[in-house]
Order: C-alpha cells, then structure tokens, then sequence
C-alpha cells in the first residue's frame, strides 16, 4: 500500500516522473499497460526477478532506469528521486512449536538432527527478510550514482 500510496502522490499530484519496480506484478492490472501506469502516476514500470540476488535486481533496475532516461526513448526525462518503499514480515520460527511439530510428525526418525532443522528453518527466514526489505534498498541505492 505504501508503495502505491507514494506513486499516485508524487506521479499524480506531484507530477514527478515516476518509473515503478517491484518483484511482484499486481494480478488485477496489466502493468505493461500505458494508460494504467499514467493513471497509477507511473510513467514506466519495471519488472524485478522475484527471487534474485543483490546482484540480479541492481542489474535489472540499472537496465529499466537507463532504458527509461536513454536519448532514444521518447519520454526521456530525469528522476526527482530515488525512493524505496520496499518491505515485507515473516515472524521468527518458535523453537519449542518446531521442536513440536517435528517430533510429531518425524517420529521414528532418528536421523534427523532437529537443532540443525530449526537453524535451516530460522536462516530462511532471515534470508527472506533480507530478500524484501534490504536487497532493494541496496539496488536502489546502486542506481543513485549513476
């Protein structure tokens, strides 16, 4: 909500050029539509790999911004700002509901080491929240400089 909140302000009211990005494309739009960006306040949409790397939505934000600001592209213009309204929640995993829940279901299996399971589970959640809340930030800020 945010993110689209900022896009009408600063697209629509602000008449700020805006070029949208997101890993997720919304499912009751076409965002490649024209007329449904402009009416959203963007001028461009950017499409990023859902589940990429620093390293592959720096790229792919870097190609849709130099795309955009190319001489070649008719609605060239320069940014006002770079702003990231990235985020996303996953809460921590309960050790003792994990312990549970793995025994009850694993029984008779002694060769799962439910320490090392939960540790695997707890880094997932920590690489998601990286994923959705710090990877675009930095990609965003790559883009800054150049």
């Amino acid at each position: 909500q945010l993110g689209k909140t900022l896009v009408s302000h600063f697209g629509n009211q602000m008449n700020w050029n805006v070029l949208g990005a997101d890993v997720i494309v919304d499912p009751s739009s076409n965002e490649n539509d024209t007329i449904v960006q402009q009416s959203k306040g963007m001028k461009a949409y950017i499409p990023l790999p859902q589940d990429g790397s620093v390293a592959d939505l720096s790229v792919a934000l870097y190609r849709g911004v130099s795309n955009y600001l190319s001489p070649n592209n008719t609605k060239s213009a320069s940014l006002d700002a770079i702003v990231c309204a990235s985020g996303g929640w996953m809460g921590d995993v309960n050790k003792f509901d994990f312990l549970q829940h793995s025994i009850n279901d694993n029984e008779g299996l002694e060769d799962i080491d439910l320490e090392e399971e939960y540790m695997r589970e707890s880094s997932e959640v920590c690489e998601h929240m990286m994923r959705v809340n710090y990877y675009p930030i930095v990609a965003g800020g790559m883009i800054g400089p150049t």
